[in-house]
C-alpha cells in the first residue's frame, strides 16, 4: 500500500489483485488493525478519515466481489498521520535589557505531532529555539534601531509559515 498523509486522514492505494475469483470486483474494504474499524472503498484508492495526529496505524485490505470477500491482505508499513504546524501567533516583547529584546509567542494551534524547534530571524541575525519554549532573547541588537522578528515553527513533517511580528525596539 502507498500512503499519503494529511490532518486527520490517510489516502492509500495499492495494485488490485489480478485474480478476481471468477466475478468482477464490485468494491473494496479496508480495516483498521487496532480497532477494527472498516471503511469501504469503491476503488483501490481509498481514503481513511477520522484518525488521531501522532498516532501511527496500520491496514488490511479485501476484494468484494458478488460471491463474497475475499481473505485479508498482509498487514500494510505502518502509517503516521501528521501534517506540518500553523503558524505561531501573539509575537509580544517581554522585556529589554541593553542591546537585546526579549520576545515570546503563542504555540501554533491545530493537532500535529509536537514542535521540534522554531526558527527565528531578524535583520542581522537568526537562532533557533527548543520546540518545548515560546520565549527568546535576542541580543548584539542596536539599542537605537527597531526590529521585527519572523518565526517559523517546524515538526517532523515541514516548517510552519512564518509570522513575523509588529516593530520592536
Amino acid at each position: 500500500m502507498l500512503f499519503r498523509s494529511d490532518l486527520g486522514t490517510v489516502k492509500m492505494s495499492w495494485v488490485p489483485s489480478r485474480d478476481d475469483g471468477g466475478a468482477p470486483i464490485t468494491r473494496y474494504e479496508i480495516k483498521e488493525e487496532r480497532t477494527g474499524d472498516i471503511v469501504r472503498c469503491d476503488t483501490n484508492t481509498c481514503v481513511y478519515r477520522g484518525l488521531k495526529p501522532g498516532v501511527t496505524y496500520s491496514f488490511r485490505a479485501r476484494a468484494v466481489n458478488r460471491v463474497g470477500a475475499s481473505d485479508w491482505s498482509a498487514l500494510s508499513r505502518s502509517a503516521k498521520v501528521d501534517t506540518a504546524p500553523g503558524r505561531v501567533s501573539n509575537i509580544r516583547t517581554t522585556g529589554h535589557g541593553d542591546h537585546s529584546i526579549s520576545i515570546a509567542w503563542d504555540k501554533p494551534t491545530g493537532q500535529t505531532t509536537p514542535i521540534q524547534r522554531y526558527i527565528i530571524t531578524w535583520a542581522g541575525g537568526s537562532d533557533e529555539g527548543q520546540g518545548s519554549t515560546t520565549r527568546y532573547v535576542a541580543q548584539g541588537l542596536d539599542n537605537n534601531s527597531t526590529y521585527t522578528f519572523t518565526i517559523k515553527a517546524e515538526n517532523r513533517v515541514d516548517f510552519s509559515a512564518p509570522r513575523t511580528s509588529a516593530p520592536f525596539q
